[in-house]
């Protein structure tokens, strides 16, 4: 992480929070890191997400996180406060006394559309807005939520579907999908592109992505669907053509880019670059690697190099050492003799 450039004081907050640590504290932590995360490249960014795959530090921040957003906060004050104690404000009286105290005789209209305003990221470290303990946790909380869902999107899902609190992945789920949905939506379709054999088509008005990839006489259709709660709920993908291709191969082609999407944090258009290249492997010759189904390791990009003196399978680094930490042996995954 020093080597990234993340300073250690800040990878020690985010990584190993001290139990007890104030939620407003967390905030900022985050807010800093997700700017820090905005600055690397692609590749370092994947890193790093995957890094917080194997922890539960973005899972329990998440869990807090959402039940102060500002749908979902009106259902937690009660139990935040115990039921006794001070009773907790409304989104709606926040509004109106940062309002007045920033703005002075502003309108309610305007008062509602400068408190739904997602802050910037810089904003709710420095609490630039110099908002009171309440409104920063509402909005310092939105915003951070906002950048998870550019950032990370995939994690996020991976958080939401594992949850069980019918009420709460109801307002989380209807929060998003109003909030965040619509402006994610446009940002995917804005950032396809057609490459080689590959042509790309983004339909907005279906919130779908359609690929046709041609190749001598042979002609696949792919579409990949775009859920209302997205990137809460996961995206569809299926054929609609596939002229010319065996089902075996279809398949496997379809689980990866289906893993990808499900573990991966990229967007659209890198899960069709990285299907795209998988296929043209495919014609190339290259076998793919019996676990993940796919030639090209979808975290550090390599080739099924690890071969088995036995069966001759060849299998992704990345994938061999995760086979092994599973299931405790050190077996071919194929053949089951001693690697």
């Amino acid at each position: 992480l020093t080597e990234l450039g993340m300073p250690p004081k800040l990878a020690c907050l985010v990584f190993q929070p001290k139990e007890g640590m104030p939620f407003e504290l967390a905030i900022r932590t985050w807010a800093l890191f997700l700017s820090y995360l905005k600055t690397l490249g692609k590749d370092s960014l994947k890193f790093l997400c995957s890094m917080l795959r194997y922890t539960e530090v973005l899972n329990q921040v998440l869990a807090v996180l959402v039940t102060h957003l500002p749908q979902v906060e009106g259902r937690q004050a009660g139990r935040r406060a115990g039921g006794g104690g001070k009773k907790q404000k409304s989104r709606e009286e926040i509004s109106e006394d940062a309002s007045s105290s920033e703005i002075g005789g502003a309108d309610a209209a305007g008062e509602g559309e400068e408190a739904d305003t997602i802050l910037a990221l810089r904003d709710v470290v420095t609490n630039a807005r110099l908002l009171g303990e309440e409104e920063y946790v509402v909005r310092g909380s939105a915003s951070v939520y906002h950048a998870l869902l550019h950032l990370m999107p995939s994690s996020v899902c991976s958080w939401f579907t594992e949850l069980r609190d019918r009420q709460l992945i109801a307002s989380v789920e209807s929060y998003t999908s109003k909030r965040e949905t619509p402006a994610l939506i446009d940002l995917e379709m804005r950032s396809v592109t057609s490459r080689g054999e590959l042509e790309v088509t983004a339909l907005q008005k279906k919130n779908e992505v359609v690929t046709r990839y041609r190749k001598d006489d042979s002609t696949l259709e792919l579409v990949i669907k775009l859920p209302a709660s997205f990137p809460l709920r996961p995206v569809e993908v299926e054929y609609v053509q596939k002229f010319g291709f065996g089902e075996a191969v279809l398949r496997k082609w379809l689980l990866s880019m289906r893993a990808f999407l499900r573990n991966q944090d990229g967007t659209i258009d890198d899960a069709l670059y990285f299907w795209y290249q998988n296929v043209e492997k495919q014609f190339d010759g290259v076998e793919e690697c019996p676990i993940c189904y796919s030639i090209i390791q979808t975290t550090d990009h390599t080739l099924p190099r690890l071969k088995c003196r036995t069966c001759g399978k060849k299998f992704h680094s990345a994938c061999m050492f995760k086979w092994f930490n599973t299931n405790h042996k050190s077996t071919c995954p194929m053949c089951r003799t001693l690697w």
